[in-house]
């Protein structure tokens, strides 16, 4: 519901006469010029074609793939980038011609749009293919031991680099290098113990997860940008000299990674990610007069109160698909094998199935991601008030702070670590001994019991991983009460243990390893022959017409 004027925020100017002038913060002004100097890749001249049939078996194939394998929606192409280069090296260990199969494979599977990818892509596309294979070379030479986890590393890195050659946004670098501009002025790592040089890879780190929540791949070639800014220019003799320099780098970025204050910095930025992302859409989306938008506060809240509640449906949109697509998966890869072996076993080891835990046990997992989804909390006007409070900041600056600064927490003694290990077993023993004297009163057999606490954990895990962009929208952290705080309590267990066995799981799932070693190469063979039968034909049509 629009916010009426009797209901308008007290620090926004209704009087423009009264109010004194306002200017933009340099750091605005800076992001404004780059936005103005973005760059869109040109379509002029030939661009690769695929056939719609041929199209719409490759989407039907990836789509069925990936109901198997839970991914972010946003890192689909990335991901589907370092199958096709991991294919290609297990059936022919070279790169060589590879780069227009490669892009007409993503255009088949729509991960680029049919006739928008110039043919001057391929060259630029091969480049890269060249430059990353003398490393491949490299590796399979000069390492023993850590090979494989080296060479996953440089496909994690080619993978990031052609997904940013092949969609570009430079505008999403624009809005990193602001928010890293006023975490570094708000002093949010002030407190910890780091040097100028880690202070500013965690800040771009934790600034990259907040905006974007790339992954570590993703992350690990733009921090390699950082340090090597001319990377993309190299040739692969040049990439080849930097061996050791980027073996040190890919160590430093690992270190990084798992550093306790870039964890503790993300959580503190990415509620206040939505503040930044509004600011970009509003300046894309309204690039002339933009100037006098910013300095109008009437105008530029109003514009700012449909952008949020723009965001708040697309959130729920999001969440729903997410919800279908991760019961989806469950289903598929682990609710499947886990009935087909719930039965059998009970029938082998007490002589009869019960069927009421059977059918609860079928029913339960999507129930419970029902139930979990239709109950999350949305954002609305008071939400998008405290965004306004932070934009006003943002853009003309004062005393207020965006971002909180990140104590820094010493090591725990190991008294109070055990302390607190023990007081962590005991919540877990009461809320799992609680679930199993339950189930065991409606005879639950510890088969059917196994299975349920199987479900519960996986199901419970998927639900807040898929709930979590939903909660990064709200600016300041959901006001806690008694009962809120024993269900996290209580439910923090079957979270961890949901973890672990997602985790786990994923590298064993049989079904997606029929799917890559057994059906993806022939399936894609085929496809491109077809295509080429295709295309064949169509030339004989046109010299005939």
């Amino acid at each position: 519901m629009p916010i009426s004027a009797l209901n308008k925020p007290k620090n926004l100017v209704t009087s423009p006469e009264a109010a004194p002038a306002k200017t933009l913060t340099p750091s605005v002004q800076s992001f404004l010029l780059n936005l103005q100097k973005r760059a869109f890749s040109s379509r002029d001249g030939q661009t690769i074609h695929v056939s719609s049939v041929i199209s719409g078996a490759a989407v039907l194939y990836e789509r069925l793939r990936y109901s198997l394998d839970y991914r972010e929606e946003h890192l689909l192409r990335r991901h589907a980038i370092e199958r096709i280069i991991r294919r290609r090296l297990d059936n022919r260990n070279s790169f060589r011609e590879f780069a227009r199969p490669f892009l007409v494979e993503l255009v088949q599977a729509q991960y680029l749009k049919n006739d928008t990818v110039p043919e001057t892509a391929i060259p630029r596309v091969q480049a890269i293919l060249d430059r990353y294979s003398a490393l491949l070379a490299l590796a399979d030479q000069n390492m023993s031991g850590g090979k494989k986890t080296f060479k996953d590393w440089l496909l994690g890195l080619i993978s990031a680099e052609l997904d940013d050659e092949l969609a570009p946004a430079p505008e999403d670098q624009a809005l990193v290098n602001l928010m890293v501009s006023h975490v570094i002025k708000d002093s949010a790592l002030e407190d910890w113990p780091l040097s100028a040089e880690e202070r500013e890879r965690q800040v771009f780190i934790s600034c990259y997860r907040a905006l974007y929540a790339f992954d570590p791949q993703t992350l690990h070639f733009f921090l390699l940008l950082r340090s090597l800014p001319n990377w993309r220019s190299l040739n692969p003799e040049e990439a080849a000299a930097l061996w050791p320099a980027l073996a040190e780098q890919r160590l430093i970025v690992e270190q990084a990674l798992r550093h306790p204050a870039g964890a503790k910095l993300y959580r503190a930025l990415k509620s206040k990610a939505i503040v930044f992302h509004a600011l970009k859409d509003i300046i894309i989306k309204n690039q002339n007069g933009i100037n006098d938008l910013l300095l109008s506060e009437a105008k530029l809240y109003s514009v700012l109160e449909e952008t949020c509640r723009r965001y708040y449906v697309g959130a729920r949109g999001r969440l729903y698909r997410s919800a279908v697509r991760s019961t989806i998966y469950i289903f598929l890869t682990k609710i499947i094998l886990a009935l087909a072996a719930e039965a059998p076993a009970e029938q082998f080891l007490y002589g009869v199935v019960a069927t009421g835990p059977l059918f609860i046990n079928t029913v339960f997992p999507p129930t419970l991601m029902f139930l979990l989804t239709v109950t999350t909390r949305f954002p609305g006007a008071g939400n998008t008030k405290q965004v306004w409070q932070l934009m006003t900041t943002l853009l003309y600056g004062g005393e207020g702070r965006i971002f909180p600064r990140v104590k820094y927490i010493a090591k725990s003694s190991a008294f109070s670590t055990g302390i607190f290990s023990l007081f962590y077993l005991f919540t877990f023993t009461v809320t799992f001994g609680a679930i199993i004297v339950i189930l065991q009163k409606i005879n639950f057999t510890p088969v059917s019991l196994f299975f349920f606490l199987f479900f519960l954990t996986v199901v419970s895990f998927f639900a807040i991983r898929i709930r979590q962009p939903v909660r990064d929208l709200f600016v300041s952290s959901q006001r806690e009460n008694i009962f809120l705080v024993l269900i996290n309590f209580f439910s923090l267990p079957i979270l961890r243990v949901g973890q672990v066995i997602s985790l786990t799981s994923a590298r064993f799932n049989v079904f997606l390893y029929l799917f890559d070693y057994l059906l993806e190469a022939p399936f894609k063979s085929f496809l491109a022959v077809f295509e080429d039968v295709l295309g064949f034909f169509r030339e004989q049509r046109e010299e005939i017409v």
